[in-house]
């Protein structure tokens, strides 16, 4: 919850995508897959990757 709350805090991220970030985080899962966040940026070595713009890395 507190690596959540981070997310909001230092990357501006809604309160639901801080969620599914700090689970990556924490759990030093390279890539995120989402539509709804912004495809490319990378949050603290989270790389986020919308699987409907992009094609997965690899």
């Amino acid at each position: 919850m507190r690596e959540a709350l981070r997310g909001v805090r230092d990357h501006g991220l809604s309160w639901f995508d801080a969620q599914m970030w700090a689970a990556a985080h924490l759990h030093q899962v390279p890539y995120l897959l989402s539509e709804d966040m912004a495809a490319g940026a990378t949050y603290d070595g989270v790389t986020i990757v919308d699987p409907f713009v992009t094609p997965p890395p690899g």
